[in-house]
């Protein structure tokens, strides 16, 4: 992070990606992809609605982009 005028920290446009992640993009090639795919099955109840579920995969998600 990088620091402003006002004190203020703010997460510049471009990171410096480490060197597992560079590891894995110079391996995919055309023909070998390095990206994985996840499936969830959940079985639903009264507790949890689809609206429930929605914001709670929100909040995660969230939490996934300041890490």
């Amino acid at each position: 992070m990088t620091a402003t005028g006002g004190g203020r920290r703010v997460r510049p446009a471009i990171e410096r990606m480490t060197g597992f992640d560079a590891g894995f993009l110079y391996m995919e090639t055309p023909s070998v992809h390095m990206h994985t795919l996840k499936i969830a099955i959940l079985e639903a109840d009264e507790a949890l609605s689809y609206d429930a579920f929605q914001a709670g995969i929100l909040v995660c998600q969230g939490l996934w982009s300041q890490s």
